[in-house]
């Protein structure tokens, strides 16, 4: 078997500036969700451009600055385009984007430089993320209300699709069982951990569902205000009172700007964590149910390969959160492009909260689908089989 690498093409004439800037913060990305850079992955250069595989999946990030590029970067840049490879173009200010860039990139749209977001969507674009940011916002209304209304938006406009119950859930529905429901398909719970947050029956309720389906939590811990016990295994960020716009932290306050993008610079490094954990579960709940003479080997990006005397058997694609259709289509893309049996992939999940309805549909599709879904924690009999 080919040992591939995610190749990673750094490129554009604010290089220099920005690459050890770039690779510190990507590095410990890959640390916290358990990749070892030089196992899996390749840096390289404009004069490593012989070095890359075009059979793969390589990504490339241009840092875009005010002088030219080399005929080579954009000969290499040009190539990238033209084989349909992902392209991050990366500037100091959006506002000068189209004078920072080469003509062939002003047609994308481009990234501000800010760390954790770059290196979230680059890994995204090697599939080590969700296509789709997801949160979920626990807190008590009476004291925190109006952050919770600006955190929503503050996420939504950074790409999140977030829960907040004001917002999210529709007239005339089980609360409980939407509420579960959404929460097994997020990233991330972010606690307002207020005063008086634990008093509300639904905030203790929402922890205790996040402890059990083993989601990250990013805690905002309010002034004045410390840590309860049982709430250590959460990231957390002490505010103070100059974190909010007049100081008071109380119900009708609001965050500043600068305590805004710190708390969502930390959500992007939780959320990725979060993943990564998430899918190291689903994958144990595969790996403990292998009947004996079948071994297994999980590969960078999570799938699991198994083997029985060498002969591959099979390809079991572990996703964080619900399968949907259009997530199916595109593992099904994948796997007709490495020409093998449908039949013997199977895309697994974490049932745990996930709405009856949902897992009704999830069986619809697979009575119409070749490519087929399962609760990771019942493939037992599919493993027995094969």
């Amino acid at each position: 078997m080919k040992n591939q690498k995610y190749q990673l093409v750094l490129a554009g004439s604010s290089l220099d500036y920005y690459r050890s800037l770039f690779l510190q913060s990507f590095i410990q990305h890959l640390n916290d969700i358990g990749l070892d850079e030089q196992q899996y992955f390749q840096f390289l250069e404009v004069s490593q451009a012989e070095r890359i595989d075009w059979d793969g999946l390589p990504v490339m990030i241009w840092f875009g600055g005010e002088s030219e590029p080399s005929a080579d970067e954009v000969a290499l840049l040009n190539r990238f385009l033209q084989e349909s490879f992902y392209v991050f173009p990366i500037v100091d200010s959006l506002t000068r984007y189209p004078s920072l860039v080469p003509a062939v990139l002003r047609h994308l749209n481009g990234l501000q430089w800010e760390p954790n977001r770059v290196v979230a969507d680059i890994l995204k674009a090697f599939r080590l993320c969700r296509e789709q940011r997801q949160a979920f916002i626990s807190y008590r209304r009476m004291d925190s209300q109006n952050v919770a209304i600006q955190l929503f938006s503050a996420l939504s406009l950074q790409g999140y699709k977030v829960f907040l119950d004001i917002a999210s859930i529709d007239a005339g529905v089980d609360f409980q069982q939407v509420l579960w429901g959404r929460m097994s398909d997020v990233d991330l719970l972010i606690f307002l951990d207020s005063p008086n947050a634990l008093s509300s029956e639904w905030v203790y309720k929402e922890l205790l569902q996040a402890e059990s389906l083993g989601l990250g939590v990013l805690q905002l811990v309010w002034v004045d205000h410390t840590r309860k016990l049982g709430t250590e295994f959460s990231t957390f960020i002490q505010l103070q009172h100059s974190d909010f716009a007049h100081c008071k932290a109380d119900a009708q306050d609001s965050l500043t700007g600068e305590a805004i993008k710190t708390i969502l610079s930390t959500a992007e490094s939780a959320r990725i964590r979060s993943i990564a954990i998430r899918r190291t579960r689903v994958i144990g709940d595969v790996v403990e149910q292998l009947p004996q003479g079948i071994a297994s080997t999980i590969d960078p990006g999570g799938n699991i390969r198994l083997y029985r005397d060498d002969r591959a058997l099979a390809n079991v694609i572990p996703v964080v959160g619900v399968p949907d259709a259009a997530l199916i289509q595109q593992a099904e893309i994948r796997a007709l492009a490495e020409d093998v049996d449908l039949s013997k992939n199977l895309i697994i999940y974490d049932s745990l909260g996930v709405e009856p309805n949902y897992k009704k549909h999830l069986a619809w599709l697979n009575g119409r689908l070749e490519l087929r879904t399962s609760e990771s924690d019942s493939v037992e009999n599919w493993l027995n089989d094969l």
